[in-house]
């Protein structure tokens, strides 16, 4: 596989800037190091692309030292387009970025990326600019609704900016589907929260309808995957990932959120690795190759 890079951007606002960049080399990590804070440097025919070695409170306040200028100039302003370059001429990945305001979202899709994750802060021009491009949006709505859910997980005051960037998330997913943005399943959760992910099923059903939002499950990711040919559909040739449920999920999207009292059986490339239907019994596993 051939090396890809794949850029993560975040901007909140003009005084709080973050960038990660992540490096997948198979056979080396040479150009890859870390910074104290959560910056990662990549080097790029030996010049690096961004050279801020301090933490990010140190970095909102240095935006007028000539350091500050250094990253701009090989940092964030122009860090984007080797990336997406190197990425869609290799033909390998796609870039996707981190971003909220409608300010970050268009930085990077004016400069290559196809994707963007999270969005909440997302408005009408620039969601019609995603779909002009052909972009696609992946909110994350019910991590910040599970955040909110656990008793002291937050602080009083970080909770009520996180119910606004709930709020706001909605909206913005609304705005994406009535511009015609193309919109993938994601809800970035970690650990344990992981088994909420089917919530987001529920949170997103304010805005979306059952049918759309079964294709941002199915078809939509497939797309963005660039494997539209072998996955997302129940058709011959297709990789057989399937759930059998006691209900149409076409009727009333949120039965996938209770997967306890609608989830049958789950099939992986055909088999059954799940069931608790009685008409369909778990594959066994296949033997493992006899070495004597």
């Amino acid at each position: 596989m051939n090396n890809a890079v794949v850029v993560q951007t975040e901007t909140l606002d003009e005084s709080a800037m973050e960038s990660k960049i992540v490096s997948k080399q198979p056979e080396s990590r040479s150009g890859l190091e870390q910074t104290s804070s959560k910056l990662w440097l990549v080097e790029v025919s030996r010049r690096p692309l961004i050279s801020w070695s301090g933490s990010s409170s140190q970095l909102r306040r240095s935006k007028q030292s000539s350091q500050w200028q250094e990253m701009l100039t090989y940092g964030f302003v122009r860090n984007i387009i080797p990336l997406t370059f190197l990425c869609t001429g290799a033909d390998t990945y796609q870039v996707t970025a981190h971003a909220y305001t409608p300010k970050s979202i268009r930085h990077a899709i004016e400069n290559g990326c196809m994707g963007i994750e999270h969005g909440n802060f997302l408005d009408k021009p620039t969601a019609e600019l995603m779909a002009e491009k052909g972009a696609f949006l992946t909110p994350t709505l019910v991590t910040y609704a599970e955040m909110n859910d656990w008793p002291g997980y937050l602080p009083p005051e970080s909770a009520k900016k996180n119910s606004v960037v709930l709020e706001a998330g909605i909206k913005s997913l609304k705005i994406a589907s009535e511009a015609g943005v193309t919109i993938c399943f994601g809800t970035d959760l970690l650990g344990p929260l992981g088994s909420a992910q089917t919530r987001e099923f529920s949170i997103r059903s304010e805005v979306l309808s059952p049918a759309h939002l079964l294709q941002t499950a199915t078809v939509n990711p497939a797309r963005m995957l660039r494997c539209e040919d072998k996955l997302g559909q129940i058709k011959p040739g297709f990789v057989a990932d399937l759930l059998i449920l006691n209900s149409n999920p076409l009727d009333n999207i949120t039965i996938l959120d209770r997967p306890d009292e609608h989830l049958l059986a789950v099939l992986k490339e055909g088999r059954v690795y799940h069931s608790r239907w009685s008409k369909l019994t778990v594959d066994s596993p296949p033997a493992n190759p006899l070495i004597e």
